[in-house]
C-alpha cells in the first residue's frame, strides 16, 4: 500500500486538490473499524484509508464517510451488533477473493495481488458483493473474471463453471500467448500446463506450480 509519507509530489498535489481538509486518521477507531494507513486512490476525491474491521476483514474507506459515521464496519454489523459473517453463503468465495488479492502472505498472492489484480472498494463489503453478483447458481459455479488481467469489480465478474472458465481463458491464452511463455519462470512444464487445460482446469489453476491444486470457491 502507498502511505502518505511515500506519496510522490504529484500524488500529494492531487490529494491536496481533491480534499484540502484531508487529515491523517491513522490509528483512530470508527465503530468497528481501525484505520491502518493512508491509501492513494487515483481519480477519487478525498483521502482514503485502509481499515481493519473487528472481525478481521480489510477494506478501504473514504475519510469523510468514516468521520460522518457512514462507514462503521465491513458490513458484519446489524444495527450495531456483530453478526456471524462466516455463515453468509458467499463468505468463502468473498474471503478467498480478498485474501489472494490483498494478503501478501497468501500463497496465491503472486498471481493476483502481486500482478496488480485487486478487489474494488465496493466489494470489500460482502453485502455489496452479494448484491452485485446475485445468487450463486450452484456449488459447481465459482467467480470468474471476464478480463483475466482486470480487477474483481461489477461488469468484469460472473458466475461460471470450471468448464466455462476453461473455455474462456484457454481461448484467450491461445490467441495471445504460448504455453511456453505462460510457464516461463514457473515450476511448471508447458506439457503439464497443456494437459491441465485439456482436462478442463481454469487457466489460473492450470498455472499452479508442480502438483498444487486448489479450487477457489
Amino acid at each position: 500500500m502507498t502511505t502518505r509519507r511515500s506519496l510522490s509530489p504529484l500524488q500529494r498535489e492531487r490529494l491536496s486538490m481533491n480534499d484540502k481538509r484531508a487529515k491523517d486518521e491513522t490509528g483512530r477507531k470508527f465503530g468497528a473499524l481501525t484505520v491502518l494507513r493512508f491509501v492513494y486512490v487515483p481519480d477519487k476525491p478525498g483521502a482514503h484509508f485502509e481499515c481493519q474491521c473487528d472481525c478481521g476483514n480489510l477494506l478501504v474507506a473514504q475519510g469523510g464517510d468514516l468521520r460522518a459515521g457512514n462507514r462503521k464496519s465491513c458490513g458484519c454489523l446489524i444495527d450495531g451488533r456483530p453478526r456471524n459473517i462466516t455463515k453468509h453463503p458467499l463468505y468463502n468465495i468473498h474471503a478467498g477473493m480478498l485474501d489472494r488479492c490483498h494478503n501478501s502472505r497468501s500463497k496465491d498472492y503472486p498471481r493476483y495481488g502481486g500482478r496488480g489484480i485487486v478487489v474494488c472498494e465496493r466489494w470489500h463489503d460482502i453485502d455489496a458483493f452479494a448484491a452485485d453478483m446475485g445468487t450463486r447458481p450452484s456449488a459447481d459455479h465459482s467467480i470468474d473474471r471476464i478480463n483475466n488481467n482486470g480487477p474483481y469489480e461489477p461488469g468484469n465478474c460472473r458466475w461460471a463453471t470450471n468448464i466455462e472458465q476453461s473455455r474462456n481463458r484457454s481461448n484467450n491464452y491461445v490467441r495471445g500467448t504460448t504455453s511456453v511463455e505462460l510457464c516461463r519462470g514457473l515450476d511448471l512444464k508447458p506439457g503439464t500446463f497443456r494437459n491441465r487445460i485439456a482436462k478442463g482446469w481454469p487457466l489460473e489453476e492450470a498455472l499452479l506450480p508442480g502438483k498444487q491444486w486448489r479450487r477457489h470457491g
